[in-house]
């Protein structure tokens, strides 16, 4: 029997009535269904689109299907109805998509959002009378190192010996030959250099981008400052 329409006739003595049969093609049995994509990683607060594909056994999609969708875990991510996740906390969930008993899963994996990376920033003035100037940016990296720059970085032409370093004070104690007080770092020496200077480093065990407030411009010579800035929040 095919698809179509045909006539339907009753008849007796001599009286007959007829009706309308149409025939139609059985639907689609569901065989398989497919998710995209099958895995996926999102950050908190972040969202992810899923589909999902109803195939029958001849591996022919069957269109217009509509999918039931849950997440495993909705303390980690919920899904609507539409396929749409949001991650909710870090971990993992199972994605699923069902219709006419068949489905298929994902993977989603939700991470904590990256740490928002600060600056400090500061502007050099010179100190005991001698002319220093420079524009300060002491920054965080994503690789979690610090990089201090010094642009525009001016240094008194009858200095000598002048160093850049990272206190916790505006004042150095640190003479030639002198060992580096603690708590301080150096970047070396950067006498009667003009321009942009960048350091990137390690910070040491307990070190980060608040351990120190201010930037000196040292002269070891004579050890007096001949400019130096605080280190904005």
């Amino acid at each position: 029997m095919n698809a179509g329409s045909t006539t339907i006739r009753a008849s007796v003595d001599g009286k007959s009535d007829t009706a309308r049969l149409t025939v139609t093609e059985p639907p689609p049995v569901v065989d398989r269904v497919s998710v995209s994509p099958s895995t996926a990683s999102i950050e908190e607060g972040e969202t992810r689109q899923f589909t999902a594909t109803a195939y029958e056994s001849d591996n022919t999609v069957i269109p217009g299907k509509t999918f039931t969708w849950s997440s495993s875990n909705t303390t980690v991510a919920t899904i609507n109805s539409s396929g749409l996740a949001e991650g909710k906390q870090a971990g993992s969930t199972t994605i699923t998509a069902s219709v006419d008993g068949k489905s298929d899963t994902a993977t989603l994996t939700v991470t904590e959002p990256a740490p928002m990376l600060r600056s400090r920033t500061g502007t050099i003035s010179g100190r005991n009378n001698y002319n220093s100037g420079g524009s300060v940016t002491l920054s965080q990296t994503s690789d979690g190192k610090l990089e201090l720059k010094i642009t525009g970085l001016s240094t008194p032409s009858g200095a000598p010996d002048v160093y850049v370093a990272l206190y916790t004070s505006s004042n150095i104690n640190w003479g030639s030959g002198a060992s580096l007080p603690s708590g301080a770092r150096s970047f070396g020496e950067v006498s009667r250099q003009s321009g942009t200077k960048t350091w990137t480093f390690t910070p040491a065990s307990g070190e980060n981008i608040d351990s120190w407030d201010y930037l000196i411009l040292h002269c070891r010579a004579i050890n007096q400052e001949v400019g130096s800035t605080s280190l904005s929040n």
